[in-house]
């Protein structure tokens, strides 16, 4: 029983958080979209900032506004999305196998260097 209610809280809040975000543009609304702590401090973008501001964009149709506020969520985006539908919904898009690939070792491990050569890159050159 609980599992079913945990997967119609989650569709919720997922639905609520697209609402949100479609609704409320980050860039001009601080009330909803608090600043990012690690740039706020240190100057430094993080490997998140511009993530909520390239979420409206892209719910609103902005493909080239959404890469220019921060390209790695866009491009990680589908990634999230279908392992977040084999993890929570049940779906295996790839099938069995291309769920446990998703969530290999290889792929958290490549995950990882490739975020963090985000944050250093986006910080020195862009």
């Amino acid at each position: 029983m609980r599992k079913p209610l945990l997967k119609i809280v989650i569709l919720c809040g997922v639905l609520g958080l697209i609402w949100i975000y479609k609704s409320f543009d980050p860039s001009s609304d601080s009330t909803y979209f608090p600043p990012c702590p690690v740039y706020s401090l240190s100057g430094w973008k993080c490997p998140g900032c511009g993530s909520q501001r390239a979420a409206h964009a892209l719910l609103n149709g902005e493909l080239g506004s959404a890469w220019s506020f921060n390209p790695l969520f866009v491009l990680v985006l589908p990634y999230l999305v279908i392992a977040g539908l084999a993890e929570y919904g049940g779906i295996h898009l790839l099938g069995k196998k291309g769920s446990a690939f998703l969530n290999s070792r290889w792929v958290i491990w490549s995950f990882f260097i490739i975020i963090i050569l985000y944050w250093i890159l986006r910080n020195l050159w862009l």
